[in-house]
C-alpha cells in the first residue's frame, strides 16, 4: 500500500519535472543557438541576428517592402494624369505626375502599378527645377513598384514623381477597358464601334496609372485626355479647355477635382451624344452612343425627379454643378447588355 501511494505521489512530480526540462530546452535552443536567416538552402548567416526577408523584384533584386498594404510614410497630395487611348490598336499610353509629401526619412517610395509597361521615372523636389531619372523595382505579386531615391527623402519636403508608361486596354471591364457598342452601330459607323471607359472600384486604378491605390490616400486629380477629333472625353470634373496637339490629336483638360480616393476617378472616351436638363442650377446629362440616344429620355427625366426628391427628402443641397449618366452598350451574345456610369462633379 505504501509503495502504491508513493507511486501516485511521485508520478505528478516526475511529470512536472519532465515538462520543465522540455520547456528549458526549448528556451535554450531559441536564445543560445546561433541565429540565422533561413532560405531554401538552409541557414547561412550564422552568428548574426535575424535579418528581414524581402521579396525579389522582377530583375532579381530585393524589393524594399514586404507588406501587402502600402507604407504610410509617403502620402500623395496631387495627381496630374494624361491618358491617350487608341481605339484602333486597343492600347493606351499615359503619364502621371504625383506630388508627394514625406512623413519619415526614406530612400524609396512604394506605390501601386498593375500590368503597366513603365518606361521612365523621374524624381525631384518641388524646390528643384531639375527632374532626374531614377531606378525603380517592380513586384507584380502585390501590384507594387518601388521608386529608388538617389539620396534620402527628407521629412516635410514635397517631391514630384513623374512616370511614363503604356498598356493594353483591358477586356475585363475593370481598370481602363475597351467596350464594343451595339453591332448595328458598328455597321452604321463603318467599324467605329469601340469605346474606352474606366471602372476603378475597388482596386483597379493601378491598372490605368501608377498611384497610391488605397482609399485612405486621398488627393486632388487633374485629368487630361488625348483623343481623336470624332471622339469626346468625359471625366469627373467639367472640361476646362481643348487644345490641338502636334500629333493631330485633341487634348481635353478638366478642372482639378476635390480631394478623393483613386477608385473614384472616372474617364470615358468614344463617339457619344447627350441630352440634358437643368434642375435647381444643376445640369443633369445622359450620354449614349448615337444609335441609343433616343432611348435615354426616360432615364434623364427619372434622374431629374430623383435628384429633386432626395434633395427635398434629406434637406441637403446637391454639392456639385453637374451629374452625368453614361450608358454603354455592347454585344457579348445576341442579347445586348447595358451598363451605366455615373460621373458627378
Amino acid at each position: 500500500i505504501v509503495s502504491y501511494m508513493r507511486t501516485i505521489i511521485y508520478s505528478p512530480i516526475l511529470s512536472a519535472i519532465f515538462v520543465l526540462v522540455i520547456a528549458v530546452s526549448v528556451i535554450m535552443a531559441i536564445y543560445l543557438l546561433p541565429k540565422c536567416t533561413f532560405t531554401k538552402e538552409g541557414c547561412h548567416n550564422k552568428n548574426h541576428t535575424m535579418e528581414d526577408t524581402y521579396p525579389l523584384a522582377t530583375n532579381g533584386k530585393p524589393f524594399p517592402w514586404a507588406h501587402f498594404r502600402l507604407p504610410e510614410f509617403v502620402v500623395p497630395n496631387h495627381y496630374d494624369i494624361v491618358l491617350q487611348p487608341n481605339l484602333t490598336t486597343m492600347r493606351f499610353t499615359g503619364s502621371v505626375q504625383i506630388t508627394v509629401e514625406v512623413l519619415q526619412v526614406t530612400m524609396h517610395v512604394i506605390l501601386h502599378s498593375s500590368k503597366l509597361n513603365i518606361t521612365k521615372v523621374t524624381l525631384a523636389s518641388l524646390s528643384s527645377s531639375q527632374s532626374k531619372p531614377v531606378d525603380f523595382l517592380e513586384y507584380p505579386m502585390n501590384d507594387q513598384i518601388a521608386i529608388i531615391a538617389p539620396e534620402a527623402l527628407l521629412v516635410g519636403v514635397k517631391y514630384n514623381i513623374s512616370i511614363e508608361y503604356s498598356s493594353n486596354l483591358s477586356d475585363t471591364y475593370s481598370g481602363f477597358y475597351k467596350i464594343v457598342a451595339a453591332l448595328s452601330l458598328c455597321l452604321s459607323l463603318g467599324g467605329e464601334c469601340w469605346l474606352a471607359a474606366t471602372q476603378f472600384e475597388p482596386l483597379s486604378a493601378r491598372a490605368a496609372f501608377p498611384c497610391f491605390d488605397e482609399p485612405a490616400f486621398k488627393a486632388n486629380f487633374q485629368v487630361r485626355i488625348n483623343r481623336e477629333d470624332q471622339h469626346i472625353a468625359l471625366s469627373n470634373m467639367p472640361k476646362k479647355s481643348t487644345n490641338l496637339l502636334a500629333n493631330g490629336l485633341f487634348q481635353d483638360e478638366f478642372f482639378v477635382s476635390l480631394k478623393m480616393s483613386t477608385y473614384l476617378v472616372a474617364v470615358i472616351v468614344g463617339n457619344f451624344k447627350c441630352i440634358s436638363k437643368k434642375t435647381n442650377g444643376i445640369l443633369v446629362s445622359v450620354y449614349a452612343v448615337p444609335q441609343n440616344l433616343g432611348q435615354t429620355e426616360y432615364a434623364l427625366n427619372t434622374a431629374v425627379k430623383l435628384l429633386e426628391f432626395y434633395q427635398n427628402y434629406f434637406n441637403i443641397t446637391y454639392p456639385f454643378d453637374k451629374i452625368v449618366f453614361q450608358f454603354l452598350a455592347w454585344c457579348l451574345n445576341p442579347v445586348i447588355k447595358l451598363t451605366v456610369t455615373v460621373i458627378a462633379s
